[in-house]
């Protein structure tokens, strides 16, 4: 690496990778088994409120893990995934299924395929960040605790930015 890189973001980043100090994934949950009104007050700010949501992270970890951890190496990613016959009509051509007098799409064919809900989205929420353990016992307790703590911090920032817009509390549940 050139000196000139050595101190830039990207040029830590660089280094991390080849030395293997890979980002760890700390939090893992789809948004539909988080306590409501998460999920869907999530869904709506999760772009205003990213940052503030990982320099939070960052921080509980430094408490947990008792080092510095630079909260631009700490990403909260929202995705979700679409169901397989959303995708599989996107495909560039259907699956021929060899069949008598002449062959049939898989999706026409199958039982299972045709069962499955077009309309199914399930959406998750991810936490990677610069984390280090020994040990699964370790691992274990970390990410029992980041599970935990990263939905509280997510509830609680969500719950400020209510209070400070002044928005009423409404009930999210699903019914």
């Amino acid at each position: 690496m050139k000196p000139e890189h050595e101190k830039t973001y990207a040029g830590k980043i660089f280094r991390r990778l080849r030395d293997r100090r890979l980002f760890k994934r700390i939090f893992k949950q789809t948004l539909a088994t988080l306590p409501s009104p998460i999920p869907v007050a999530l869904l709506e700010k999760f772009s205003k409120l990213q940052v503030e949501l990982e320099q939070l992270v960052a921080e509980e970890l430094q408490k947990i893990q008792g080092v510095f951890i630079d909260p631009r190496y700490v990403i909260l990613n929202l995705f979700s995934i679409e169901s397989v016959r959303t995708y599989s009509r996107n495909s560039e051509g259907s699956i021929m299924v060899c069949k008598r007098p002449q062959p049939a799409s898989f999706e026409e064919e199958s039982t299972l395929f045709r069962s499955i809900d077009v309309g199914m989205k399930e959406e998750f929420l991810e936490c990677y960040a610069p984390v280090s353990y020994e040990g699964q016992t370790q691992k274990r307790e970390l990410l029992n605790r980041m599970q935990e703590s990263v939905i509280n911090l997510i509830g609680k920032k969500l719950e400020e930015t209510r209070a400070q817009t002044g928005e009423k509390e409404v009930n999210h549940a699903k019914p």
